[in-house]
């Protein structure tokens, strides 16, 4: 700092800054110091950069607390200041209507403090001239919960000795460029909020899941005693919400309280079907013997086949189909058989069938499906072989409230009671 010419100085009546092009040359100047006092000479020679400069020893302070006396001359003839943004808010005008220079402000003096209003609390502005603000004091800043932004004046590259005041000014006031936040306390107040939010929502989550696991595991226990099927609300796989359960004409399926997505109960299988041109008797009676082992079945088709009735024999083929469960050997020749009965016109025909994902059929252990009486509408689960097997169980749906706000002992009442209703067979 020794060999930096000083720029600006100190009015030695007026108590103004002053810059070197706005005063005489020499003693003339009237100016002194403005960290030392002493006095200053106006140099405006014409070889070197006009300057001022000490009439006894040069001070090694003077053109930092220069640059500080001068940036708040320009914050104290206006009124806002524009700031950068951060991560909970743009750049904007900060408004003001007080500013201090280098005033004691609990344990550290700050180079300029801004107040708006009336706010116990200033906005701190360090200006950074020749080395950012250092750690000790801005961690004294931040245990004072004030925030303090740095205007970064060294990395501007401007020209103190040959300058227009509305180039300074514009930097100073109305740009960001060189302005940094080296704390705001606004936004690590969010960040605190926000880490308070995120670990009472995984603890939430937490006790949530607990609740889940122990009333499923009260569930299990009554499927396997009592032979039902019980479904439960679960936690959506998309967001924080619980997929309550909800009724479709013909079975159950998930649906998130939060973001409304729908999920099935239970995997679904999607199975696509190619179709092919039409081919004689004795192709369709080959085709047929081979793809089908069981007599009955197969007699059945070759009853269509003969009469040429194909969409008959493809409803039986798809009604085979999905009574197969995970039978996949069966599955495959059944759907090479399917392709053989139905024509090149057309889209791809998509079946589809729901696949129980918690309960096996109580007679055969086969995978069940949702069903729906014919007597009084309502669904329960079938098993997939049927006819051949005619498994079933009634289902009872529990909803996201029994699971959340009651406690293990009423939750099993609540499922005698709901069990009872069901069969009219179990007495408390």
């Amino acid at each position: 700092m020794d060999n930096i010419k000083l720029p600006f100085g100190l009015g030695k009546y007026d108590k103004k800054i002053y810059h070197i092009s706005e005063v005489k040359q020499g003693k003339e100047c009237n100016c002194i110091c403005p960290y030392c006092g002493q006095d200053l000479l106006a140099k405006k020679g014409n070889i070197r950069s006009h300057h001022f400069a000490h009439v006894k020893e040069e001070c090694k302070y003077a053109f930092e607390t220069a640059i500080h006396m001068y940036v708040k001359e320009i914050l104290s003839k206006n009124s806002k200041i524009y700031v950068p943004g951060h991560n909970f808010a743009k750049e904007m005008y900060l408004h003001y209507n007080r500013v201090e220079l280098e005033t004691r402000f609990g344990g550290i003096i700050p180079d300029i403090a801004i107040y708006a209003g009336k706010q116990s609390k200033p906005l701190l502005i360090e200006v950074n001239v020749t080395h950012p603000i250092d750690d000790d004091k801005l961690e004294k800043i931040i245990n004072m919960g004030i925030s303090v932004l740095q205007i970064n004046i060294c990395d501007s590259n401007f020209d103190f000795y040959n300058f227009d005041k509305k180039d300074l000014e514009d930097i100073i006031l109305h740009k960001t460029d060189f302005k940094e936040w080296a704390y705001n306390a606004y936004e690590d107040r969010k960040f605190e909020e926000i880490s308070i939010k995120e670990e009472k929502r995984r603890s939430m989550l937490r006790k949530r899941k607990e609740l889940f696991l122990l009333k499923q595991k009260i569930a299990e226990d009554f499927e396997q005693k009592y032979k039902v099927a019980i479904i439960l609300p679960k936690e959506c796989s998309q967001c924080d919400g619980i997929m309550s359960i909800n009724k479709a004409d013909d079975h159950y399926y998930y649906k998130c309280d939060s973001c409304k997505v729908n999920e099935p109960i239970g995997p679904s299988k999607y199975i696509s079907f190619i179709k092919y041109d039409d081919f004689n008797i004795n192709d369709k009676k080959q085709k047929i013997i081979e793809c089908v082992e069981d007599k009955k079945e197969r007699n059945q088709l070759l009853d269509f086949a003969i009469k040429n009735q194909d969409k008959q024999a493809l409803e039986y083929i798809t009604k085979l189909m999905i009574q197969q469960g995970d039978n996949k050997d069966k599955i495959d020749r059944l759907t090479i058989l399917y392709n053989y009965f139905v024509t090149k016109q057309g889209k791809p025909i998509h079946i589809s069938y729901w696949k129980n994902y918690y309960s096996n059929c109580p007679i055969c252990g086969s995978d069940m499906v949702f069903r729906k009486s014919k007597k009084d509408n309502e669904i329960f689960l079938g098993c997939s072989l049927y006819p051949k097997c005619y498994g079933t169980k009634k289902i009872i749906t529990i909803s996201v409230k029994d699971v959340l706000y009651i406690d293990k002992n009423a939750f099993i009442y609540m499922l005698k009671d709901k069990i009872s209703n069901k069969h009219h067979i179990i007495k408390s």
